[in-house]
């Protein structure tokens, strides 16, 4: 969808130490005006830095830009960025490896946000370089290349082999808790501390584990804990945001009130912290962790209240998403909004509301244009189909209805099988076997 592997070509040199990582704990306390200032103020430097340090002003400059990206899911901020980091490899100094290792997150990030699969191959070969070096960077590229194995395994449904990539995190770990005085060191420790209790979450729910999903949960508690929101306020929000998700689901699973009360009130403290304009889709995580703790809670309990605040909480979330047609969380967000809709009109056994579902759906299917937002036709397809199921839910199906549901989710799915949709897929092929096995 986006070019940017063209900018993640091989380097000369490796590089022994780090530049950006000393300044980039203090980005989480600019809101978003003031990033942007600042990414201003590294191009200038960039732009007018002598011979000497003009590496280190690019790597800056990346750093800045790709944490503009993370923030709002602006392309063209990632691709300053990428073309940042790829100027400072091509002047092959002392720092090229960490010009390799800048790349690399600039080429995981664009597969995070917008699902190109081999962004994170070309970042694993700018990581393998990148682990060569020693400090700090050499125990980044390590755990990040974990995380990308892991993943990789994960989507061919290996999960024990994604279980024992992650193993690559302790070499990484270990190297950071070797500089215990270094602060940048001890904050990269708790980042990947997080992105390892993410995954193994993910392989617990692969694997039917309970007892990984809850080890994952400690390990995040423990994160969050060691983190200090006045200093670091996105990791210190992300940390709670990935601990409240992983104890919904804990919640889920064994039907807990009281971890989905706990997710709930643990994202209430994160909104004192983490404002929409600080960084937007952080916020819009929240938003949707939230409405996902809610509706959990409103499945289990039948709390009217918690369904209204759920359907709130995605509504707030969509708001930030829905006119970036590009990036995954608008799939995501996207689908469980609607899916709660739908829900909630089942749950009161109500027609005249789920028609009024319907009615919504099918002014966003007429003013979907397939051929400039495929993902957003496809996710009105999606939506469309669960609602003809949805009439089966109380009573009111036909065999055309079974039949057109079908059709359409089918063709979603294939839409989002080809843009990379893996959790939007998935959540189609759920729908799919659950109606077969009736």
């Amino acid at each position: 969808m986006f070019e940017f592997r063209r900018l993640f070509q091989p380097a000369a040199s490796r590089s022994q130490g780090g530049v950006a990582a000393e300044n980039s704990a203090r980005l989480e306390l600019l809101d978003l005006p003031l990033l942007k200032l600042e990414a201003q103020a590294a191009d200038r430097t960039a732009a007018r830095s002598g011979a000497a340090d003009k590496v280190q002003a690019r790597l800056w400059q990346a750093h800045v830009w790709r944490d503009l990206a993370r923030r709002t899911g602006d392309v063209i901020a990632l691709r300053k960025a990428a073309s940042a980091a790829q100027m400072a490899a091509d002047e092959k100094s002392f720092y090229a490896g960490e010009a390799r290792f800048e790349q690399a997150l600039c080429a995981m990030l664009g597969c995070e946000m917008f699902g190109d699969e081999g962004l994170n191959a070309a970042a694993d070969r700018a990581l393998t370089e990148a682990a060569i070096t020693t400090g700090l960077v050499q125990a980044e590229a390590l755990g990040h290349r974990a995380r990308i194995a892991g993943l990789q395994e994960l989507a061919k449904g290996e999960a024990m082999s994604a279980l024992a990539a992650l193993t690559g995190y302790d070499a990484a770990a270990n190297l950071m808790r070797a500089r215990p005085k270094d602060a940048a060191a001890r904050l990269a420790l708790a980042q990947a501390r997080l992105e390892r209790s993410v995954l193994t979450a993910r392989c617990g729910q692969a694997l039917g584990s309970d007892a990984l999903i809850a080890r994952a949960a400690t390990d995040l508690g423990e994160v969050h804990q060691s983190l200090d929101a006045a200093y670091h306020p996105l990791t210190w929000s992300r940390a709670a945001i990935a601990r409240a998700q992983i104890l919904t689901q804990l919640g889920e699973i064994n039907g807990d009130l009281r971890g989905l009360s706990e997710a709930i009130e643990t994202l209430s403290r994160v909104f004192d912290v983490l404002l929409k304009d600080h960084s937007p889709l952080d916020w819009a995580a929240a938003q949707a962790a939230h409405g996902g703790a809610l509706r959990a809670l409103a499945a289990a309990s039948g709390l009217d209240d918690a369904w209204s605040k759920a359907s709130g909480a995605y509504d707030r979330a969509w708001s930030i998403v829905r006119d970036h047609p590009a990036l995954k969380a608008r799939a995501i967000i996207g689908e469980r909004r609607a899916a709660l809709a739908i829900q909630i009109a089942v749950a009161h056994g109500d027609l005249m509301e789920l028609a009024t579902v319907e009615a919504a759906f099918r002014c966003d299917l007429a003013a979907a244009d397939p051929h400039r937002d495929a993902v957003g036709w496809a996710l009105c397809q999606f939506n469309l189909g669960r609602v003809y199921l949805a009439r089966g839910a109380l009573g009111r199906a036909t065999p055309e209805d079974k039949a057109r549901a079908a059709m359409a989710i089918v063709e979603a799915q294939a839409v989002f099988d080809e843009y990379g949709l893996a959790t939007v897929a998935a959540a189609a092929g759920r729908v799919l076997t659950a109606e077969n096995s009736k």
